[in-house]
């Protein structure tokens, strides 16, 4: 996979258009457009921080930002920037949800939920896709550091174990559970 600069602005979308409308070759190719894949993602980690009773230890839980964003709108804008594809948005869930099994003291709150859906999509578009954007780029997209970015990166890939990887099957069940979960919206 290869990093892209950062660039100047980092609200341009992510896939540029060429004259004739077409993504370049040289822009991130995204799979598949499911905007009910944002949704579902986001409605499926409203229900786990509403069951949360536990208290963060370990990620930062002041998010920076002049206004309460729900974690619909930050996903469905995250999604909507083009830069992620549907499946990118699945692996993230499963990387969400490897993380709490394997760190029972980590809260998906609404308080720590934009951390983890950042830094497990960060994860995801470099695993998945086959270009992407610099850390400098999605600190910016999701309104975060650099350094703050990059720690929470290290952080979940320790968790993980380096574990990366989803097979067909996993995933196959993973993106059921985000489509029906907008059903149930």
């Amino acid at each position: 996979a290869r990093a892209r600069p950062c660039p100047r602005d980092v609200k341009q979308l992510c896939v540029r258009q060429t004259r004739d409308g077409d993504p370049d070759d040289d822009d991130i190719g995204v799979v598949r457009r499911e905007p009910a894949v944002a949704e579902g993602i986001a409605a499926i980690l409203e229900q786990l921080s509403r069951w949360s009773t536990k208290s963060a230890v370990r990620m930062p839980t002041q998010f920076p930002s002049d206004r309460a964003t729900t974690i619909s709108e930050y996903a469905t804008s995250w999604y909507s920037s083009g830069c992620f594809a549907s499946e990118t948005f699945v692996l993230a869930l499963v990387y969400i949800d490897r993380l709490t099994k394997r760190d029972p003291s980590l809260e998906v709150s609404p308080s720590t939920c934009q951390r983890l859906l950042g830094s497990c999509l960060l994860l995801a578009v470099k695993h998945h896709q086959e270009h992407h954007y610099s850390n400098c780029f999605y600190a910016g997209l999701f309104s975060l550091g650099l350094q703050e970015l990059n720690h929470m990166e290290r952080f979940v890939l320790v968790v993980l174990g380096y574990s990366l990887f989803v097979d067909h099957r996993e995933f196959g069940a993973y993106r059921k559970i985000v489509l029906k979960a907008v059903g149930n919206r």
